[in-house]
């Protein structure tokens, strides 16, 4: 019973470091931390997987330790769901950064065609490449 009070204990400090690691995330996102961003979202890919491993386990021990095994379920439950709505708002941030991103290239991409045909029009079929006054 030792080790399975041991995976509820170990599921709680799993849900904390949930929690840390998609606030941090969702901060890199909003600083354009990429690399923060990043490792944030590989740790939380491996908090997931201890999550639900150790959940077998954990539902067992509140079964077999009486108690309202319901009230314990809908509390974690309902603390896994706000885990997830953290991870959907970074999701949404991010979302909104790649389409300004994208937006942004677009506009540099027509730039970049507009000023070609300018340079055409003026006769020029390159861009200078060095001009010397000397």
């Amino acid at each position: 019973m030792a080790d399975q009070l041991n995976a509820e204990r170990d599921l709680l400090a799993a849900c904390r470091e949930w929690r840390r690691l998609a606030e941090a995330e969702g901060e890199a996102i909003r600083t354009r931390n990429w690399e923060l961003c990043s490792a944030c979202q590989n740790a939380l890919q491996f908090l997931r997987e201890r999550i639900t491993a150790l959940l077998p386990t954990v539902r067992d021990e509140w079964a077999r330790a009486g108690g309202d095994h319901a009230a314990r379920q809908q509390a974690f439950g309902d603390t896994l769901h706000r885990l997830i709505e953290l991870e959907r708002r970074n999701q949404t941030l991010l979302q909104s950064l790649r389409e300004a991103a994208r937006l942004k290239i677009q506009q540099l991409n027509e730039a970049k065609i507009k000023l070609k045909l300018l340079r055409r029009s003026y006769g020029f079929a390159h861009a200078p490449a060095r001009q010397s006054f000397s």
